[in-house]
């Protein structure tokens, strides 16, 4: 058998057992890990770092199997889903795997037993002798006392009684004509004066920011202009919405000001859908959507979102605009003199049909049709070599905007398939050669407006295509997010299920927002995302990641909802509750044994 990795039912949480495909002939065993998908790839003491850190496995049942046990310093820090490489320091590396889900412990340990490490041993200075005492100067010779002369006489008092009331004052006034000798008060320079100035400045933008008694800005991603494009949906699908202090009020972010801005979004009109998306201590972010079930059947119709603050009412309104399709014609109670000719069918080239048998991906808004596809056992090279001439063909006939960035993000799919085949068969070359093609191409896509496109951009600035001894591209998490989040704004569901997922657990250079990743799942989930529902269901049961409140009755009845899509995360779910006795078989659904 080859690698795995599974729960530890005998040490509990924040333990695995980790069958390494191969007998443990050697001792003691030392392993790393490094994943995939991310910077930095190695797993140390205190999370992930840079430079291998070897961890001693211990053998089960202390026999020379296959088998061994870590604990809470490898489960507590690798998320599931994630690529990990796992080393032996003998044989080197031992596979890939996926990491499962497993369950973590309640904290890290206070200290990590590692063998060794491949950081340099820190070496400890030599000890200084101490230097020779320098020697002795010979004593001076000893001089004769002097005798000091006689100190002159003191000067008669001043007569007082001659003075004027306040006796001192004119020498006092003097002094200070005098630029300042003698007594007087001194004048501060120009500096210590500009310092007190901003202090003083500083304090009072400090009072004002703490008593609420300043600006906001409210920022939205695009304009609020819907065009309804079919009854009751809408493009823009949602427009996202930021409100945040006045620039001079961000000094004060964090340290003075812990909590959201004292502002909130309000709609005027019923048809307007206003929903707090997260909110942290520096801004506030809100979607926009519009509810088909209320809205007027008018041609145009106009609303408006307002922010109103707390203490100060209302701040800034922006105008929302709504273009309806016309209603369907009344029927005539007269039949017309001739039956209407039917419109126009969608035609396609057969190089499109080819390029949408091929390589069309479901759940494409700009797909006019699901293509019935059948099982290909052609090798990899041949059916992405016949995609990549069909989707090119197709892709120069095109002459709909729609149809032109469907066939351009499908032939990106094309080479990126054929450069992973190059990657596993050994020619590096033509592998970077495909895949910097297949980025061109998804780029273009993307910026046509092609929604899988984007989405394809996230997978691949998310590591993902990394692997097998190749780097494609260097991981970024922000730059995977920002193409995730854009393509979830316009609907696209399993965008949505990418980037909730991304802000619930947190990802290097990407805080962590538990209320923003939620959010973004229930809109996946409203649109029936069967593994959303898995996600967030088995998040919600197990209370993880900690902050997430945790329901085990909602958790459980989404869960049980996905199984009309099961994935292998739902069934290892119901497979670890029945078998630990949290769970019983009745609870399992049809579809997820």
């Amino acid at each position: 058998m080859g690698l795995r990795v599974m729960e530890d039912e005998a040490a509990g949480p924040g333990h695995a057992v980790i069958d390494l495909g191969r007998p443990v002939t050697h001792a003691p065993v030392l392993l790393a890990f490094r994943r995939l998908d991310g910077e930095p790839r190695d797993l140390g003491p205190d999370g992930w770092q840079s430079g291998l850190t070897w961890i001693e496995g211990r053998p089960v049942d202390g026999g020379a199997g296959s088998q061994v046990r870590v604990g809470p310093e490898v489960v507590d820090h690798i998320a599931e889903l994630v690529m990990v490489e796992i080393l032996d320091d003998q044989t080197g590396s031992l596979g890939t795997v996926s990491w499962p889900a497993l369950t973590r412990s309640a904290a890290l340990p206070r200290g990590v037993r590692l063998s060794r490490s491949t950081s340099a041993p820190s070496s400890t200075p030599e000890p200084t002798p101490d230097p020779k005492p320098a020697p002795t100067p010979a004593s001076p010779p000893r001089l004769p006392p002097v005798t000091p002369p006689a100190p002159p006489p003191l000067p008669p008092l001043p007569d007082l009684s001659k003075a004027p009331e306040l006796g001192m004052e004119p020498q006092h006034q003097a002094a200070s004509t005098a630029g300042g000798r003698g007594t007087g008060v001194r004048r501060l320079p120009a500096p210590a004066w500009a310092a007190l100035l901003l202090l003083a400045l500083f304090v009072l933008a400090a009072i004002l920011a703490g008593s609420g008694r300043h600006g906001y800005e409210l920022t939205l991603a695009a304009e609020p202009h819907f065009r309804e494009t079919s009854r009751n949906v809408f493009a823009p699908a949602a427009v996202d919405a930021e409100i945040r202090r006045a620039a001079w009020v961000r000094l004060f972010e964090g340290w003075l000001l812990r909590t959201p801005p004292a502002a909130n979004l309000e709609a005027s009109v019923p048809w307007l859908r206003v929903r707090l998306l997260a909110e942290d201590s520096t801004r506030r972010r809100y979607v926009l959507t519009l509810d088909g079930t209320v809205l007027p059947q008018q041609p145009a119709q106009t609303g408006a979102i307002t922010m109103a603050a707390v203490p100060g009412g209302a701040l800034a309104t922006r105008q929302v605009s709504v273009a309806r399709l016309p209603p369907p014609p009344t029927p005539s109670a007269d039949p017309p003199s001739a039956p209407a000719a039917p419109p126009p069918a969608p035609s396609t080239s057969d190089a499109g049909d080819q390029c949408d048998f091929l390589l069309a991906l479901e759940g494409d808004p700009d797909l006019p049709y699901q293509p019935e596809r059948t099982f290909s056992a052609a090798p990899v090279a041949q059916r992405m070599a016949e995609g990549i001439d069909a989707c090119t063909r197709a892709r120069a006939e095109a002459r709909d905007a729609r149809d032109q960035r469907r066939y351009t993000f499908q032939l990106g799919r094309a080479y990126s398939g054929r450069a992973l085949d190059r990657g596993r068969g050994g020619d590096n070359a033509g592998a970077f050669a495909d895949m910097d093609v297949a980025r061109g191409l998804w780029e273009s896509a993307a910026r046509a407006g092609s929604l899988p496109a984007k989405r394809q951009m996230g997978i691949l600035y998310r590591g993902s295509y990394n692997g097998g001894g190749i780097t494609y591209v260097q991981p970024n998490t922000r730059r995977a997010f920002d193409y995730f989040f854009d393509a979830a704004n316009a609907g696209y569901v399993t965008a949505m299920r990418d980037a909730g997922a991304m802000l619930l657990y947190g990802a290097d250079g990407l805080a962590q927002d538990i209320r923003g990743g939620e959010a973004l799942l229930r809109r996946a989930i409203d649109a029936g995302d069967a593994d959303s529902m898995s996600l967030l269901g088995r998040s919600l049961y197990f209370g993880d990641p900690p902050g997430l409140a945790k329901n085990t009755a909602e958790g459980l009845g989404l869960v049980q909802q996905s199984c009309v899509k099961p994935n292998d995360q739902t069934r290892r779910f119901f497979n670890q509750e029945i078998q630990r006795g949290r769970l019983g078989a009745a609870q399992r659904p049809a579809g997820c044994e």
